[in-house]
């Protein structure tokens, strides 16, 4: 309860525009560790979720089989082990998760884009939902879905 009202103090001590970036962006973090080319990593893939922002990435699979994407980035979860990117792929036309340690490189674009019906992040989580795969953790409510 504590953290909840430091949290809310926080929030309203921050100026409008960073205050609506707050609640925009689902960022699910249960602990944090990672390096500061992470974190840089993190802060500008937070940004390009909260502006709407395309994100092109080159990366490398469990496999290493690498892939060039496009993406509309949709929100950031930290799954005790491993940060991943859940996004809107426009090569596959489905949500998938990219680990963030396994992104090449990366470049925000300037080109925003439009949530659309069936390509938001409250529609990742319907789908998980239906096929199952909620995390036992996973508070919909509490996230606002």
């Amino acid at each position: 309860r504590g953290a909840e009202d430091a949290l809310a103090k926080i929030e309203c001590a921050l100026p409008p525009p960073d205050r609506d970036r707050l609640r925009k962006v689902a960022i699910r973090a249960p602990e944090f560790r990672s390096d500061t080319a992470t974190r840089t990593r993190l802060d500008e893939l937070e940004r390009a979720c909260a502006d709407q922002h395309k994100v092109t990435i080159d990366y490398r699979d469990a496999a290493s089989a690498a892939t060039s994407r496009t993406l509309l980035p949709l929100g950031l979860w930290f799954w005790g082990g491993a940060w991943t990117l859940i996004a809107w792929c426009e090569l596959r036309s489905d949500f998938r998760m990219f680990r963030i340690d396994r992104i090449a490189a990366m470049a925000v674009g300037p080109e925003t884009f439009r949530h659309q019906t069936g390509r938001r992040l409250k529609d990742f989580y319907e789908q998980m939902r239906a096929n199952g795969d909620v995390p036992p953790c996973f508070d919909f409510n509490a996230a606002g879905l």
